[in-house]
């Protein structure tokens, strides 16, 4: 980095306090990683594979809340730019009227891909992930038509199906059930996706509690001869781009915001890699360590018709990562509407 963590937040903070004076809240518990000694010679690691399938723990990652102000930045958002601060804030052209299977996949998708591909300069791009996401206690969320979980390539036949947020011990919710359900070719590279019954309630993801950020440095040369068998060498040997395109889907206000970290505060040192174990395949992502100098932002005022485009990974410029995180905003009336939202993850080539 040209400057350090420590300097770029006491720069943020003047842009923050003194120029913007923007408001802030201090949620009762924003999670980064815990700081335990056993992740100096063993890698954080999470298993997706069939319940019982190995005698480890499905996980080793531990988490520790922090004291950390999270600063709403809504009317300022030609200040924080994605090239600078790794997320950017903006309106999208882009809209369905329904959110159902088919405008999604027919309209939404193919519509923003190329809305992100030139508003970036790229060359091409490539959806390999969108999600649903729904805060609620429940399991199951009664929405007609929506996808029953998320579509990832990454995951194969397990898409979203296994859920780390569970950890309950019921083994009705395994995955193993869910690869024995109802499959349908997906539109996107020809990979399965599993779908619950489509006569009973469909099931979004929750969102994550914890500070993390989708990919790392080496992702995309794992991801690739997945998604690209053919060409993968000869993407990879380009820039590769790694982005996240996050929109509400629910009016303000927002139970559960999204945190977005300045990549300006966050060093090297933060980013601590993850496995993330498929039975066909190893991921990488980042877990985040705490730092004090980091600068957290959110848009309180964030509409429908915005989106939230955040930076995982960049191969011209690898400091470029925003860590992010769901967080429990303690200024909203009670009764406020659960969160609905969707995110979609995208390579972009070139550029």
């Amino acid at each position: 980095m040209s400057i350090s963590s420590r300097q770029a937040g006491d720069d943020l903070d003047d842009l923050i306090q003194v120029d913007l004076q923007l408001p802030s809240v201090t949620p009762k518990q924003f999670n980064y990683l815990r700081p335990l000694r056993r992740y100096y010679s063993e890698r954080p690691y999470r298993l997706q594979l069939p319940a019982g399938l190995l005698p480890i723990p499905v996980t080793n990652v531990f988490a520790k809340s922090y004291p950390v102000r999270i600063y709403d930045m809504s009317g300022h958002e030609d200040k924080f730019k994605l090239d600078a601060a790794g997320f950017q804030f903006m309106k999208c052209p882009v809209s369905v009227g329904e959110w159902s299977d088919e405008a999604i996949t027919k309209t939404y998708l193919p519509a923003l891909l190329d809305w992100v591909v030139e508003l970036l300069d790229g060359e091409s791009g490539l959806i390999y992930s969108f999600n649903f996401r729904h805060h609620l206690s429940d399991r199951f969320v009664p929405v007609q038509r929506a996808w029953s979980l998320r579509h990832d390539p990454i995951s194969h036949t397990a898409i979203g199906f296994w859920d780390d947020t569970l950890d309950d011990g019921d083994d009705s919710y395994s995955m193993t059930r869910y690869l024995k359900s109802h499959r349908r070719d997906d539109p996107y590279n020809n990979i399965y996706a599993v779908r619950a019954d489509p006569s009973g309630p469909c099931r979004w993801k929750k969102p994550l509690f914890r500070v993390h950020c989708d990919a790392s440095e080496n992702t995309h040369e794992r991801r690739l001869p997945l998604l690209r068998p053919n060409d993968a060498q000869k993407l990879a040997s380009g820039r590769v781009r790694e982005i996240s395109v996050w929109r509400k889907l629910s009016e303000c206000p927002q139970d559960t915001p999204l945190a977005l970290c300045d990549a300006r505060t966050v060093e090297p040192g933060d980013l601590v890699p993850m496995d993330v174990v498929y039975p066909h395949f190893a991921d990488e992502v980042y877990e985040v360590r705490y730092n004090k100098n980091h600068r957290w932002f959110y848009n309180k005022e964030m509409t429908t018709d915005d989106v939230a485009i955040f930076m995982l990974h960049d191969t011209q410029n690898k400091d470029l990562v925003c860590p992010h995180s769901a967080f429990l905003d303690p200024t909203v009336p009670g009764g406020t509407p659960p969160r609905l939202s969707i995110e979609v993850k995208i390579m972009i080539f070139g550029g």
